[in-house]
C-alpha cells in the first residue's frame, strides 16, 4: 500500500463510517480490514458498507470472520440486515433474518424484519406467516400490524387485513409523536387510511413519509398501489402535521 493509501486508512482508522456510501467508502473501509484484520469495528464498517451500496452478496465472508472474532449478535444482525433491506436487496436479508429468528426464537423484531424480506421478493404467504409470529411474541409491535395487513390484503383476506390495521392505527397513533421522523410509522398509518377509504388522511401521511424519507416511502409497491387509488379520489394534499407534545 502506499504511504498516501496508509495516510487515508489511518483518517478513518476509528471508523469509515462518516464517507458517503459508494465505491470510494467500500475502498477505504476494505483497506481499514486489511491494515487491521482482527479488529471487529472495521470488519462491521467494512460489511455495512458493502451491504448499503447494492453489494449484498459481497458481505457474507467479512460477516463471517467478524462472526468468528466476537460471535453472533442481534445487534450485527439487526443492522446488517436493515441495510440489507434499505438497499433492497432482499433475499440476501431473508437469509439473514432466517437465521436470526434461528438463533433468538423470542425476539419479535426479527421474524418481522424477516417478513419485510418476504414482502420485498413478493412472497406474500411468508411475509404474513412471519408477521403473525412478530405480533404474537409482541402484540404491541404495530408496524408488524401494518405490514401483516398489506401482506394479507394480496392474499385477499381483506377482513384480517382490516383488523390488523385497526390494531396498528392505535398503537401508532399513541406512539407517533415520539416517531415523527420514522417512515414506517406514516406508511402505516396512511395504507392503513387507505384501505377503509379515508383518502385525505392516507395522502397526507403518504405526504409526509414522502418528505421523510421519498425512496423509503416507495419501497412497497402494494402498499403505495393503495395510496394511490387515495390520490386520484383527492388529489395531492398537504403533509400531515406532526404531534406536539402535550
Amino acid at each position: 500500500m502506499s504511504r498516501l493509501g496508509h495516510e487515508t486508512v489511518r483518517s478513518f482508522a476509528e471508523s469509515c463510517a462518516p464517507l458517503d456510501d459508494g465505491d470510494p467508502k467500500i475502498e477505504v473501509c476494505r483497506r481499514m480490514v486489511e491494515a487491521q484484520p482482527r479488529n471487529p469495528e472495521a470488519l462491521r464498517q467494512y460489511v455495512l458498507a458493502l451491504a448499503r451500496f447494492y453489494r449484498a452478496r459481497d458481505p457474507w465472508k467479512p460477516l463471517s470472520e467478524l462472526f468468528a472474532l466476537e460471535g453472533e449478535r442481534p445487534s450485527t444482525y439487526g443492522e446488517v440486515g436493515a441495510a440489507m433491506l434499505g438497499a433492497r436487496q432482499f433475499d440476501d436479508a431473508r437469509k439473514l433474518f432466517e437465521r436470526a429468528t434461528a438463533l433468538w426464537p423470542a425476539d419479535p423484531t426479527t421474524p418481522y424484519h424477516l417478513g419485510r424480506a418476504h414482502l420485498g421478493l413478493h412472497a406474500f404467504g411468508p411475509a404474513a406467516d412471519a408477521f403473525a409470529v412478530a405480533v404474537r411474541l409482541d402484540s404491541t409491535l404495530a408496524d408488524a400490524h401494518a405490514y401483516s395487513a398489506v401482506a394479507l390484503a394480496q392474499l385477499g383476506r381483506l377482513d384480517d387485513s382490516r383488523r390488523h390495521c385497526a390494531i396498528a392505527t392505535r398503537y401508532l397513533e399513541a406512539a407517533l409523536v415520539d416517531r415523527v421522523a420514522d417512515v414506517d410509522a406514516w406508511l402505516g398509518l396512511a395504507y392503513c387510511a387507505g384501505i377503509v377509504a379515508r383518502d385525505r388522511e392516507a395522502v397526507s401521511c403518504f405526504e409526509r413519509a414522502l418528505a421523510i424519507d421519498a425512496s423509503g416511502a416507495r419501497a412497497t409497491p402494494e402498499l403505495v398501489d393503495v395510496i394511490k387509488t387515495s390520490y386520484g379520489a383527492v388529489g395531492r394534499q398537504p403533509p400531515a402535521p406532526l404531534p406536539q407534545r402535550p
